[in-house]
């Protein structure tokens, strides 16, 4: 009887799993602002409700927290003083934070770091030091005294202005949040076309609104247009992250509520979207510029898609699954599978070779986890010699030397010129001109063999080795008797610390 399979098709969402996250993260904040909603109505029909759920929080909360803390002090070695300690680092703090890999980190975000500080700078040496009238007629955006000169100028001055330090201070909080992240994978450049832009369309957008809507003028101030907008690029660029929002708890002590990034900015798009109809409607007197906040971030929705940058997340959160299923040390399958759809869609992904050459080397060599280690080393050693030279103490240990002799060869240069690890220099010169010496190899071969002999006596001299230099030397001439290098060698050997 002929065997039969039945084969169950994949849903849509199984082949799409990126559309299934963001669709799951776009419900959460559904559902998180529709509890939000309830919560505000029945504060409205229930007397002292709102202050009953204030109460209530800290007194449930607390203690949660305390016994939790105690029971983890027992679990761990760090005691209660260290479990505490990991505690308030993790979950308390004054700023939002977005979770980073140390590998992203340690580019440095300086132009975010300038922001910044002009912003806080114009705040506290310029605003407080001159007179309201003066900025409102000339560079909030629009003035109120409007020119040929300052319509235009003041539509930039406005994004660096503040109407209060809790106003700068809840913006250089965001910025800080988000732009470190987004200038790390954007480059500084792209970075800043991204917020001025957001910033300014986004504030046109709104007077536009309002001018057509209400038949209003709007007369603004504000970075929040263009962190809107890096908020808005941050949901595509790096929707996979998490970041940590602070609650207040206690005073001025806050608990970070930690959450998918899409899912908090979209619930800031929510409430804005909610309080920029209530404005438009006569139902809200709030001064936010909710329809700056939504121009801003529909603005860096769109540049990011423009730019392409969800192939780009898409691609990092493969690599983030399959690292953070690496350091359980279980799963090697799921971690092989993660990258091989990155090297799908970037073949040269160099984070992705790495981890697939590991996972491959794991229980001993493989032809496959040779044959990657050697493309990653042949790809590094045009774009970042230092990590190929990383990368091939790792091949060297699992595979030993290199059969590619020219790869060999340009990765001892490396080590020789940039790293300066004459050590290791040594080891590759002496594989290709000593150990892997063979007669009547073809002339290409022979030549590469023929000058790794002779930088392998240069080498040696630099170390100090004299003796060693020497008899070095002394097998060059034997072996390559009409060698073009031959003066050179001579020399060398009537004097081993000329330079050659």
């Amino acid at each position: 009887m002929p065997q039969t399979r039945q084969l169950k098709e994949e849903s849509y969402f199984t082949k799409h799993q990126e559309h299934a996250f963001i669709l799951k993260a776009i419900l959460a904040s559904l559902i998180i602002y529709s509890a939000s909603l309830l919560l505000h109505m029945l504060s409205s029909y229930l007397p002292y409700f709102s202050e009953f759920i204030k109460i209530l929080i800290p007194v449930i909360l607390i203690p949660v927290i305390l016994i939790s803390l105690y029971i983890k002090s027992l679990l761990d070695d760090k005691g209660i003083v260290g479990t505490v300690e990991e505690f308030l680092k993790k979950y308390l703090s004054f700023f939002p934070i977005t979770y980073e890999r140390t590998s992203v980190i340690s580019i440095v975000p300086w132009f975010t770091y300038y922001i910044i500080a002009i912003n806080i700078m114009v705040f506290y040496i310029f605003e407080l030091n001159v007179s309201y009238e003066f900025i409102a007629d000339n560079l909030i955006f629009i003035p109120y005294k409007p020119d040929f000169l300052n319509i235009f100028v003041s539509i930039f001055t406005s994004i660096f202005l503040h109407a209060s330090s809790s106003h700068l201070w809840g913006n250089m909080g965001f910025l800080w949040a988000t732009g470190t992240v987004l200038e790390r994978r954007m480059g500084w450049r792209q970075f800043l076309l991204a917020y001025f832009v957001s910033g300014i369309l986004g504030s046109l957008l709104a007077t536009l609104i309002y001018a057509v809507i209400e038949g209003i003028t709007l007369h603004g101030l504000g970075a929040s247009g263009a962190i809107a907008g890096l908020m808005g690029v941050f949901a595509i660029r790096c929707y996979f992250k998490n970041m940590s929002f602070p609650i207040p708890l206690i005073g001025p002590l806050n608990i970070n509520i930690r959450m998918n990034s899409v899912v908090l900015i979209g619930l800031f798009f929510a409430m804005d979207l909610s309080e920029g109809w209530k404005q438009l409607g006569g139902e809200s007197n709030s001064n936010v510029g909710h329809w700056v906040h939504i121009g801003g971030m529909t603005v860096g929705v769109c540049y990011a898609y423009i730019r392409k940058m969800q192939h780009h997340a898409i691609v990092e959160r493969h690599i983030e699954k399959a690292r953070d299923i690496l350091q359980t040390g279980v799963g090697l399958m799921d971690v092989e599978r993660e990258v091989k759809l990155v090297l799908q869609k970037e073949p040269n992904n160099v984070e992705a070779l790495e981890i697939l050459a590991d996972v491959k080397t794991t229980f001993g060599r493989t032809p496959e986890g040779e044959t990657t280690y050697v493309k990653l080393i042949r790809l590094l050693s045009k774009s970042n010699p230092e990590e190929a030279t990383r990368i091939f103490k790792k091949y060297n240990e699992n595979y030993g030397g290199l059969k590619d002799i020219q790869l060999l060869m340009k990765i001892a240069d490396i080590f020789r010129k940039t790293t300066n690890e004459l050590d290791m220099a040594k080891r590759c010169l002496r594989m290709i001109g000593l150990d892997g010496w063979i007669e009547n190899e073809d002339k290409e071969t022979a030549k590469i063999r023929e000058t790794a002999l002779f930088e392998l006596v240069v080498v040696t001299q630099q170390m100090g080795d004299r003796e060693q230099a020497k008899r070095y030397l002394e097998i060059f001439v034997d072996r390559y008797p009409g060698s073009t290098l031959l003066p050179k060698t001579k020399q060398r050997l009537k004097n081993p610390k000329c330079k050659g």
